[in-house]
């Protein structure tokens, strides 16, 4: 549902100025890139990186084994497109790329195994992305072992990478430091360092300010016991002379030009900067920070630096740092909106992440003190009356029911209690519950028996139910049955007609979890710990083989695709499709051993919620996730250092008109007992955060009627979308009063597909003339 929204411009400037990407406000967006294959050897990362076309939408790109590959991934009109861009010789071992507009700039570098030498060669190579189309690769340089090198890209668009180059010509060093240029499609050289004994080079980094000069920064560190200390060199050119100095003491972490054009130093736990030809003095950037030599470094034309590296995300604004927990580490760029976007990998997972606007407000169920607690379901809410179920282990009352119907949360006991229980509403309709063959109907007061006829044999107390309605509300169910001789089988049952009935769907051959959903021609299709089935006739068939998998869930949506999700080993996996045609993607990693996702439908889409953990420093993160086009939209539900206590099993759910209800337990101690209690978390809008468009509203004071305002203010319930009838548009403000615009208009629209949003300016003209754009596209 679309909502017009009236707001006086001038009340709308002080919100402009107050909008900032690191408030607390906010939280992560993440988007699962791919799962890579390829990783560095030399510092065993996943091969990737990041830039910013055109300054503002992200362009990754990723390595992958058999075949060994180099791959692109971007996202624009809603989807994701993953392609490829080359395959290789020989492993990938590591890439950067850098954007000029909309070409891309690639170095690459190769690992191939020669037999007749017994040895290895390392060669970079050059490849640019024009007009939609890749050059061939164009080699760099070739020798015995592995580069450090990093690419950079001078005002003109001239790329240079900077390289350590080892020459093994003896020991006790070999290392020089060269800055290569590419002019009229040939490569040459410079020497910023030459071999120097006793002194080997590593994490050379390359950084080229506004005036064009480039500027290196690489460690220097004795290959020989007992020699010298590592330290941090800076070498820069003057009259055509290099010259380095050492500017901090000890490993190199990051070392990059802002987009303000300051030069910045990160390392060996300091902080420094370049101005008028000279470094500042050494400052800490907050508490005592172990960088990497795999450390990022990025800047905002307004001087906002952002410094990623351990799990951490450091800001500094107006010399004051604040610290932010990720879980990528690998590279942070900042968009032309001072939007800051990272890219790392998280296990083989490559993702993307950016500060979004935090679009959920908590309440507490119940609280510390009451009984301990096991969700059990949550049912779509009427009126904003979400009910939620769970069963008290200390409650001799058993489950109860919570309702917000009055604006605060009230609880009373369900006609019922058992532990190992599946609720279901449609709204409007009666509650139906489900506890293996036992089947219950009608309301929270009065429950009617209705049990399923077949003997369930005792089965596992472990065992996962799954209840679903179809269209005209008839309930579908899954659950084990125990056969002797014959292990655990998963049974399906449906009621038509007044009566129940029952096929064998498989055997699974451990875990007896299982899924059921109905799709739009009310076909039956069952996710189970060992498969996926659709119902065709009288008989089950397999549409394809999963391997001992638990925690299965499963949706329809209109369209006849299936949406399933599961969990394996400690990676939550996905998969989209119909007719026998599925796609699976791994969507996160850090799932632990009992943890439950939740699936369901939000005015046809599917959304997704569950628990994952970072490992260093451990903690706990609770997620949503909805399905935008192709690809699965995340985003953590409140800050990743509020996560440390969050249970394993979480229920996620929507009302007709869309809003998102998600409900997840939380830990607390008592005398040394560890119980749950419940909160529920409820989605003010439906965000448009996505990976190239960012989430600060911003004026652009040289064309006052231009306006980028992709994101909703956050206490404001706006929705996008991509259609292009403009009487479907959204209002978000009226500028009536705004002199700066020649004509009174009716209001500024804003139209977006999740990627260029686009404010429209209104004026009181005719149909054909209304709708000026005003905003870039």
């Amino acid at each position: 549902m679309f909502l017009r929204l009236t707001l006086l411009f001038a009340a709308f400037l002080p919100l402009l100025a107050a909008a900032h990407p690191m408030d607390e406000s906010f939280v992560w967006g993440n988007q699962t890139v791919a799962t890579a294959t390829g990783v560095d050897p030399q510092y065993g990362g996943v091969v990737c990186d990041l830039t910013l076309s055109e300054s503002r939408y992200p362009f990754v790109a990723y390595g992958t084994t058999n075949p060994a590959s180099l791959r692109s991934v971007r996202w624009r009109n809603g989807n994701k497109i993953d392609e490829p861009i080359l395959t290789t010789s020989g492993e990938v071992t590591a890439v950067q790329v850098q954007a000029t507009g909309r070409d891309i700039v690639m170095i690459h570098e190769v690992r191939t195994y020669y037999p007749v030498n017994f040895a290895w060669g390392h060669t970079l190579y050059y490849s640019r992305l024009k007009e939609s189309a890749w050059s061939t690769p164009e080699p760099i340089l070739t020798s015995s072992g592995g580069h450090s090198f990093d690419l950079d890209l001078a005002p003109d668009g001239t790329p240079l990478v900077a390289i350590n180059c080892p020459l093994y010509t003896g020991y006790p060093s070999s290392d020089e430091v060269r800055l290569y240029r590419r002019q009229a499609s040939a490569w040459t050289y410079e020497l910023v360092r030459p071999v120097v004994d006793y002194a080997s080079v590593s994490s050379v980094r390359l950084a080229i300010l506004p005036d064009g000069q480039p500027h290196i920064a690489y460690i220097e560190y004795s290959p020989i016991s007992g020699g010298p200390p590592n330290h941090t060199r800076h070498a820069s050119r003057l009259n055509g002379t290099w010259s380095s100095t050492t500017i901090l003491q000890g490993n190199l972490g990051a070392f990059a030009c802002g987009r303000d054009g300051i030069l910045r130093v990160a390392g060996a736990g300091a902080y420094r900067e370049f101005r008028n030809g000279s470094w500042s003095s050494i400052e800490q950037p907050g508490e005592p920070w172990a960088s990497g030599t795999r450390d990022s470094l990025a800047a905002s034309t307004d001087g906002t630096v952002y410094l990623v590296g351990m799990m951490e995300l450091r800001v500094r604004r107006q010399g004051v740092w604040s610290t932010f927990p990720t879980t990528t580490h690998h590279r942070v760029l900042v968009d032309d909106n001072g939007i800051p976007h990272l890219l790392g990998a998280k296990g083989s997972l490559v993702r993307h992440q950016t500060r979004i606007p935090s679009s959920w407000n908590h309440s507490d169920i119940t609280v510390v003190g009451s009984p301990d607690a096991r969700l059990l379901g949550v049912v779509a809410p009427v009126n904003d009356d979400p009910r939620v179920y769970a069963y008290h282990f200390e409650d001799p009352a058993g489950n109860r029911e919570y309702s917000l119907a009055n604006g605060s949360w009230t609880n009373a006991s369900v006609a019922h209690q058992t532990a190992q229980v599946e609720y279901v509403r449609q709204p409007g309709g009666p509650l139906h519950a489900l506890s293996g063959a036992f089947h219950w109907f009608g309301s929270r007061t009065s429950l009617t028996s209705d049990p399923i006829p077949v003997n369930t044999g005792g089965s596992s107390s472990t065992a996962i139910y799954s209840l679903a309605l179809d269209s005209a509300g008839n309930p579908h169910a899954t659950f084990p049955v125990y056969i002797s001789g014959s292990g655990n089988w998963i049974y399906y049952a449906a009621k038509r007609n007044g009566s129940w009935q029952t096929s064998q769907v498989a055997a699974v051959s451990a875990t007896t979890h299982s899924a059921v959903a109905v799709d739009s021609q009310e076909v039956p299709h069952i996710l189970t710990s060992d498969g996926f089935y659709k119902k065709v006739g009288a008989t089950w068939q397999r549409e394809f083989q999963l391997s001992n998998v638990r925690y299965t869930c499963l949706v329809a949506t209109a369209d006849g695709n299936l949406h399933g999700l599961y969990v394996s080993d400690s990676a939550l996996f996905t998969f989209t499709g119909k007719n026998g045609n599925y796609r699976i993607e791994r969507l996160d990693e850090g799932i632990g051993h009992s943890s439950r996702p939740s699936l369901a439908l939000a005015k046809g889409r599917p959304i997704a919620a569950w628990v994952s953990t970072r490992e260093y420093p451990r903690s706990y993160m609770l997620n949503f996730a909805e399905y935008v086009g192709n690809y699965w939209r995340q985003e953590t539900v409140v800050p990743i250092a509020e996560n440390q206590e969050y249970g394993d099993e979480v229920r996620v759910t929507a009302d007709p008109s869309g809003q998102v209800y998600l409900v997840a337990p939380r830990s607390y101690v008592v005398s040394s007992t560890i119980k749950n209690r419940l909160l529920l978390h409820k989605r003010l809008i439906t965000a448009p955060a996505t990976p190239d468009r960012p989430l600060r509203p911003v004026m652009n004071p040289a064309r006052p009627r231009e306006f980028h305002l992709p994101l909703p203010l956050a206490s404001l319930p706006l929705e996008f979308q991509a259609s292009t009838d403009l009487s479907t548009w959204t209002t978000l403000l009226d500028l009536s009063a705004h002199p700066a615009l020649p004509a009174a208009p009716d209001s500024i629209e804003i139209r977006g597909d999740g990627f260029r949003n686009d404010l429209i300016y209104r004026a009181p003209a005719d149909a054909r003339q209304r709708f000026v754009r005003i905003a870039e596209k």
